[in-house]
């Protein structure tokens, strides 16, 4: 058994190098067929060497299984990639094994990483283990059944004599079977590249712990100030268990989004009630004016929304805090006994370079179970206006109708292309009333002026300070509050 040190060497080198390339293409081509720009083909070697940098995060609950499973993917991946004839006819490594080798190989890489999957026992890996065999039962059936097609004809399952018989003078390898095994193939390739019957890529699809993503001010780490306004704490939750379903029109100048969520327990994450224990939520946003022109940094957002939620035990509850995490409830309705709520906000946001105003505005309708027979309806909003000093504009994705990262022009260092980072100064207003049919769960004004300053796209530092004017039980009263915060994300 003679073996090409050379042509191992010079195939193993070429799959290596060649592999991200293939996968960066195959996203390109995918965003272009699309109408979306797309990451560059070029992406994946900017995407290893980012990971290369990283440190490992293992849970201390997983086995050796777990810290495997990569080492036994990518040592599968490149023997099948040394058993495939790619530079020469005769594979490199083409005298261990045929088809069912590579069959048998490819089977054992996607089998640890089901492993790998379920080994931290959480309900994410669960999910994708389902998810990679699944596409397994559908792919792997049809991949044996093309080759052995051509194998039957070539009289081996050895790739290299495949190839040999396919470059020969006769043409028996063109025929019908063939090209019917060639489309079941292309069919295979598709599924393991775009993961096309699990992934509808004109539909996306969230399911998890997620944000219900109803309304303009949810984007999280890219707030102007450090926490939501007290109008959209005290309406929308902050995450819930769920689906939700959102797309673009009119070339991303209209999104859409639908959902079901169900509470989790708090007492009990592992339980669910899903009998009267769900929410359904859906918004519509759009830019009626986008300048081109300016690339993004002039337009207006418009956007209403709306959620029908039928609580668990019978009861609503709306509470807020005066804009600071720490602090305790200011307002709150406590118990209410009611079958269902409706709740209906409308958004819109206007940004013209470096200035920007935004508001959004909500008003819940609470079906009481009472004998008064009362139900009453709550409402509140907010409106904050933000300057950059130093030129630059808001992010905005159209994508999902929500605001984005900010990058700063030139970021803070000391260095040649270095910077002051960006400075933004910002103003808002918030008012949130709890008080209707009886129910005196208090009426709150937040006046918040905040400074922000953003180092670089990962890493800004924010001053906040609050004036919670309060509302409640007859008294009035007045608090002050200082918060700053250091924040970096990725």
């Amino acid at each position: 058994m003679k073996i090409d040190v050379l042509a191992i060497a010079l195939q193993t080198g070429l799959v290596l190098l060649l592999a991200p390339l293939v996968s960066g293409c195959i996203k390109n081509w995918k965003a272009k067929l699309q109408n979306r720009r797309g990451p560059r083909v070029w992406q994946p070697y900017f995407d290893i060497i980012k990971f290369l940098r990283k440190d490992m995060v293992i849970s201390e609950h997983v086995s050796w299984v777990f810290s495997a499973a990569p080492y036994v993917v990518f040592v599968t991946s490149l023997l099948v990639g040394l058993m495939v004839p790619i530079v020469t006819v005769q594979a490199p490594l083409g005298l261990f094994g045929g088809a069912l080798a590579i069959i048998g190989l490819l089977a054992l890489g996607r089998f640890f990483l089901a492993l790998g999957g379920l080994d931290p026992a959480s309900a994410f890996g669960g999910m994708g283990s389902s998810r990679e065999m699944t596409l397994s039962a559908i792919a792997e059936p049809a991949l044996m059944l093309a080759i052995f097609t051509v194998a039957i004809t070539a009289g081996s399952t050895d790739l290299s004599r495949i190839v040999a018989e396919a470059q020969g003078s006769n043409l028996k390898l063109l025929n019908p079977a063939h090209l019917m095994a060639f489309a079941a193939l292309f069919i295979v390739l598709l599924a393991e590249t775009g993961r096309v019957p699990v992934d509808n890529p004109a539909t996306h699809l969230e399911l998890t712990m997620i944000h219900e993503a109803m309304l303009l001010e949810y984007s999280g780490r890219y707030l102007t100030f450090m926490e939501r306004s007290a109008a959209v704490e005290a309406f929308w939750p902050e995450r819930n268990l769920g689906a939700m379903f959102y797309n673009t029109a009119l070339e991303e100048r209209l999104v859409w989004a639908a959902g079901g969520f169900t509470e989790v327990d708090d007492n009990n994450p592992n339980s669910l009630v899903l009998d009267s224990n769900w929410r359904a939520v859906g918004r519509v946003a759009g830019q009626p004016w986008w300048d081109e022109e300016s690339k993004g940094r002039k337009f207006v957002h418009l956007g209403i929304s709306g959620s029908y939620y039928e609580p668990r035990d019978g009861a609503h509850r709306f509470r807020s805090r005066p804009e600071a995490h720490l602090a305790p409830r200011f307002v709150d309705t406590g118990s209410i006994p009611a079958d269902h709520s409706v709740l209906v906000g409308t958004e819109a946001a206007l940004v013209y370079g470096p200035f920007s105003v935004q508001g959004e505005y909500f008003r819940n309708w609470v079906s009481a179970t009472t004998t008064t027979g009362d139900s009453p309806s709550f409402d509140g909003y907010y409106l904050f206006g933000s300057w950059f000093i130093t030129g630059e504009s808001r992010a905005y994705r159209r994508a999902t109708g929500a605001f984005d990262r900010l990058r700063p022009t030139n970021n803070f260092g000391l260095g040649e292309h270095s910077g002051a980072g960006a400075w933004e100064l910002a103003l808002r207003y918030s008012r949130v009333n709890l008080n209707d049919e009886g129910i005196s769960g208090g009426r709150m004004h937040d006046y918040t002026a905040g400074v922000n300053w953003y180092l670089n796209p990962n890493m800004k530092i924010q001053f906040n300070y609050t004036l919670a004017n309060l509302e409640s039980d007859g008294l009035e009263g007045n608090t002050h509050i200082f918060q700053t915060r250091f924040a970096t994300d990725f």
